[in-house]
């Protein structure tokens, strides 16, 4: 068994009907590497797989089912307690966040202990206990009495934190799980990107009302794909990194301003716009005359610290004391930023001394238009719409190497340059055309966008240093794919385990604590490519709401068409028009009943046992239906020639 493995969700009586929708009361194992006897949660002795079954400290499991069977109602259950869990450590930012009344309870383990989770009604519970030889426990007589509020949290660095991933448009839409009515669902408190990791869930990609960016999804994972692909060029599995190309982007930055053309100059020298920038060029002893700027490139760089320290300072609660104006006034009017600082100078001073000190993911944008105003001020003949991509990486490939993710990140030019990334087909292929990723396949950018927003946000929580006080060091990171294999062609689908694997393996790879971190994976898959590579002692498989175990072989490297009708349900395994067509064939023989067209369709029914009993009817049909046309005809002639002979006689 992994170290680190989510086992068990047990669903208590009790829940709305709003909440536990069509699964039963009991549990549902996600791995059989525990059963469950009399209400005890016993070790299985035969679960076949060893740790490093999937590789190191990465544990897989699946969840399938028909639509409708309750794998959304599940994972929503799980998510809920996890939204719980926030709410009573304060953890949440937004106002007024409601607990949910529901009655279940999660099992995990990690590093050799048993861990629980129950919510009930009012309150959230967690209970530990070590495995030692012989373990067992009945779940029913635990006491639960460590209850989880502000005043007495858990640790989150001993639970998990999930990342949640599902492109479906029909995914996660608040106006769902608004129950009552208020505009504002539990749902929407988890679609948060800038809460420093804190609430230990986060729904990718982000939606406002159910309605996801585009736009703004597929710059961010431009950005997380670059520094993976700078670093390990051929990360991408079948084309190489050839380059990133720049293009402008300032006036998005600049024309959110009221007034955008005005020089920095005539800003007020007390206002807060000139004061934060000045603040920024002393305590990055960057040497820029603000008053001397007329370079578009370095007043959009100014523009962009100044927006983005605010909004620092309003979004995370550890920044808040140093807060610029009131949370709800409007950055961009010009009078706001012109507004006196004279009385905010020391809280001004302090945010931007905080910020130097954050070199975590929170001030990774600011740190790229610092270094980008540094780069001006030691280059200032240089033509700052030509940078290229790598201005500020070594040349030597071996020290990228050296280099982690944000590093790279934060050498890559600033938000303000449109970036789009230059592919080529891979040394095996005759191709050697360059290919933007925004031509890929949807696909293909799909799978990348994907496995890079995972990594990302996995690759923030590693650079979260041990002793840090404000942030938590997650070393339990919790997968969750659903509905994974949406625009995938089935080749990708079963490569996408095995890539899955590669990608983490890679990510902790050269990382000096890589032994500490563990990864358990969900899958929910309606895929028999994906579900062949999990064994089925990792399957949790689904059935009107309750788990079921009517597949009788193992999934693990199974037949597809198997898979297809035994593992998914499924009443056939061609297409029911298909179905219906072809029973109308048979029908259509068994009654005699033979057209032009019947033959053509018989030969276009591709499954060849099918296709041949159909034939074996026809042709024994066809004979009958001559010979009956003969003796009609005969019978025809007969009747004509008996006619005849009577007119003679008359």
């Amino acid at each position: 068994m992994a170290n680190f493995s989510i086992i068990a969700l047990k669903v208590l009586r009790g829940n709305s009907p709003n909440i536990q929708k069509i699964l039963k009361e009991g549990w549902y194992l996600f791995n059989q590497s525990y059963k469950v006897e009399n209400d005890r949660l016993v070790p299985n002795d035969n679960y076949p797989l060893k740790n490093d079954f999937f590789g190191k400290n990465i544990s897989i499991s699946a969840i399938v089912g028909k639509n409708g069977s309750g794998k959304s109602c599940l994972l929503d259950l799980f998510f809920r307690m996890a939204y719980n869990l926030s709410v009573k450590m304060e953890l949440f930012d937004k106002i007024n966040p409601q607990f949910i009344p529901l009655n279940a309870e999660v099992y995990f383990i990690s590093n050799n202990y048993l861990y629980g989770l129950k919510n009930n009604d009012k309150s959230i519970f967690i209970f530990k206990q070590e495995i030692t030889n012989n373990f067992q426990i009945d779940v029913s007589k635990i006491n639960w009495e460590d209850e989880i509020t502000k005043k007495n949290p858990i640790d989150l660095k001993d639970f998990f934190y999930s990342i949640v991933v599902n492109y479906s448009i029909q995914a996660y839409i608040s106006n769902d799980y608004d129950d009552n009515n208020t505009g504002l669902s539990w749902i929407d408190y988890l679609f948060h990107k800038n809460d420093g990791y804190t609430v230990p869930l986060v729904f990718n990609p982000k939606r406002d009302d159910g309605t996801v960016d585009m736009d703004t999804e597929y710059g961010l994972s431009i950005q997380r794909l670059s520094a993976l692909l700078i670093k390990n060029h051929d990360f991408v599995d079948g084309y190489v990194f050839d380059s990133i190309k720049l293009t402008d982007y300032c006036s998005k930055v600049t024309s959110k301003y009221e007034k955008p053309n005005i020089p920095i100059s005539k800003y007020s020298k007390n206002g807060r716009f000139k004061t934060i920038c000045k603040e920024f060029n002393s305590q990055y002893k960057i040497g820029l005359d603000l008053d001397l700027i007329n370079d578009e490139y370095l007043k959009t760089a100014y523009y962009y610290l100044v927006r983005k320290s605010i909004l620092i300072a309003r979004t995370y609660n550890n920044y808040k004391k140093n807060k610029i104006g009131k949370s709800n006034a409007n950055i961009f009017p010009w009078q706001f930023v012109s507004h006196d600082a004279s009385k905010e100078l020391k809280k001004i001073e302090n945010l931007v001394t905080q910020i130097r000190g954050d070199k975590s993911h929170i001030t990774l944008k600011i740190r790229q238009v610092v270094n980008f105003l540094q780069y001006a001020e030691e280059h200032p003949n240089s033509n700052l719409s030509q940078i290229e991509y790598n201005y500020l990486l070594p040349t030597d490939e071996s020290e990228i190497k050296k280099l982690s993710l944000d590093q790279i990140i934060e050498k890559l030019p600033p938000p303000f340059y449109k970036q789009e990334i230059i592919f080529k087909k891979n040394e095996n292929t005759n191709s050697k055309e360059a290919i933007i990723i925004r031509k890929m396949s949807s696909g293909e950018r799909q799978f990348l966008f994907s496995m890079s927003t995972v990594l990302y946000h996995i690759k923030n929580m590693m650079s979260v240093p041990e002793n840090d006080k404000e942030r938590v060091k997650y070393k339990n990171f919790n997968i969750v794919l659903d509905e994974i294999e949406l625009c995938f062609h089935p080749e990708y689908q079963r490569e996408f385990v095995n890539k899955l694997i590669g990608y983490l393996e890679r990510l902790v790879g050269n990382d000096p604590n890589k032994e500490d971190y563990h990864f358990n994976i969900i899958l929910v898959t309606h895929s028999p490519f994906i579900l062949s590579d999990i064994p089925k002692c990792n399957v949790l498989f689904l059935k009107e709401g309750r788990q079921c175990d009517e597949m009788q072989e193992d999934t693990f490297g199974a037949n597809i068409h198997s898979l297809l009708q035994n593992a998914f349900f499924l009443n056939g395994t061609i297409g029911e028009f298909a179905k219906q067509k072809i029973n109308k064939m048979f029908k259509q023989l068994y009654n005699g009943e033979i057209d032009e067209n019947l033959y053509t369709e018989i030969k276009l029914v591709s499954e060849p046992f099918i296709r041949s009993q159909l034939l074996k009817l026809y042709k024994e049909l066809v004979p009958n239906k001559k010979l009956e046309k003969e003796i009609n005809e005969l019978r025809t002639e007969l009747i004509e020639l008996k006619k005849q002979i009577n007119d003679k006689d008359k």
